[in-house]
This record gives structure tokens, sequence and C-alpha cells, in this order.
């Protein structure tokens, strides 16, 4: 969800909740937003490279292939 931060702009924002009960009674609840924008931004470029990866790689003339560092091909 999107909250509005103190100086105006959207956040993306992870939300908790917990009902605070009085002597078994609901009086209120407390909650606590955490900012996500930098993980979705992350996320995001993560499936951005995907994308343009299985595009090369789709389109490429050539083969592609991955080692595992020490020359053993990857499966």
């Amino acid at each position: 969800m999107q909250r509005r931060h103190k100086d105006g702009h959207l956040i993306d924002v992870e939300a908790f909740g917990v009902p605070v009960l009085v002597d078994g009674v609901l009086r209120g609840q407390f909650g606590l937003y955490n900012d996500i924008g930098q993980r979705l931004r992350a996320e995001r470029a993560l499936k951005d490279s995907e994308e343009l990866f299985r595009t090369l790689s789709a389109a490429a003339p050539i083969g592609i292939f991955m080692d595992d560092g020490h020359g053993t091909v990857c499966t």
C-alpha cells in the first residue's frame, strides 16, 4: 500500500496492525508502517534484467551456456 511521507510524497509501505485490548475490550489498534520502496525497486530491476536476458538469449543467433567458474558446464 502507499502512505504519504511527512514531506508529502507517496511511499510504498508494508503495514502491520495489532489490536489494543483493555480488559478484553478493543480500545484501538497499534499500526506500524515499513518503507519498502528500496526493496520494490530492487525487485523491479531484477525482473527487468531477467526479461532483457530472456529476450536477448531468445534472439541471439549463437548458443549460450553457463559454467561453474571452473570450466564445468551447468545444466
